[in-house]
């Protein structure tokens, strides 16, 4: 089934992850949301959750970022601006550093960006205490490629992140509107995936695979 780019698709991910510190399978509930281009205003699309901060890096570089650059405008092999946003936005990739890092300082249960260009070769990673949590490629999100969409990332059943970090092996990764909160104030702040059984682990891939075919 096609949708219009514009078209919003929700879908919940149990997601299997490896923790380095103890290297075994864990889950972490996400979902994830994205929409397209319309209603763009010259700031580009921004976070449709209340109580949650954005960084737009109209104002330099926002505390707890590292690598990366910021840009405005198109540099054609280097960086293109994400669709309709004429201020300031961040690149990652060959022409900048490949992996920038954003500490927020505290855990976080939801994450949204106006990315640019979903790529494959772009790589969101979402981590805590020093433990990969869960991570998306720009085709995770929405494939084919179709342009520049706002991602937003809530995450379910009392998990949580404080770093995040973006990854481009190409040019480049751009986004712009960084937001970021805790909407479950009342859940608990553990942050690191509760180990799962392999019936979950059936369940989760299955669900997965629903996913992706909802998408096609």
């Amino acid at each position: 089934m096609f949708l219009p780019s514009f078209a919003r698709r929700r879908f919940a991910l149990a997601l299997c992850v490896t923790l380095s510190a103890i290297a075994s399978p864990s889950f972490a509930t996400i979902l994830v949301e994205s929409r397209g281009t319309a209603g763009v205003t010259p700031h580009g699309l921004t976070t449709t959750f209340a109580g949650t901060s954005t960084i737009d890096f109209n104002n330099g570089l926002a505390a707890g970022f590292s690598g990366g650059a910021i840009e405005n405008g198109t540099i054609k092999g280097k960086w293109t601006t994400p669709f309709g946003d004429t201020t300031n936005y961040f690149a990652v990739g060959n022409a900048t550093t490949t992996m920038a890092t954003l500490n927020l300082g505290g855990a976080k249960d939801y994450f949204g960006l106006y990315w640019g260009t979903l790529d494959s070769f772009n790589k969101l990673e979402f981590w805590s205490h020093g433990a990969l949590v869960a991570s998306f490629t720009g085709s995770d999100i929405w494939n084919p490629v179709t342009g520049s969409r706002y991602v937003d990332f809530v995450f379910g059943d009392g998990q949580s992140f404080d770093t995040v970090r973006f990854l481009s092996a190409g040019n480049s990764f751009e986004f712009d509107n960084v937001a970021f909160g805790r909407l479950n104030n009342t859940g608990p702040d553990t942050g690191v995936p509760e180990p799962a059984s392999l019936a979950l682990l059936g369940a989760a891939l299955f669900g997965l695979g629903v996913a992706r075919q909802r998408r096609r």
